[in-house]
């Protein structure tokens, strides 16, 4: 399933890039696979995407997480 590497691939920079990251070091942030692509889990909450997360620095890190994976291929 190919959705299911994309999302594994984005998980692993974004958990990377977390642990660069203090601020965000008390907070659960995941990529998943999901039967529509992916699903985004914020803490205690799963959004069915990137663009449905309303915390904007949440939002532009994952968008960012995606270019660079995106620049990768």
């Amino acid at each position: 399933n190919p959705v299911r590497g994309i999302a594994e691939e984005v998980e692993d920079l974004l958990q990377t890039r977390l642990e660069n990251l203090p601020e965000y070091k008390d907070r659960s942030i995941h990529v998943k696979p999901s039967l529509h692509g992916v699903r985004i889990e914020v803490d205690d909450r799963s959004y069915d995407g990137i663009g449905d997360v309303d915390d904007p620095a949440i939002h532009a890190l994952l968008l960012d997480v995606v270019r660079e994976w995106e620049n990768r291929q």
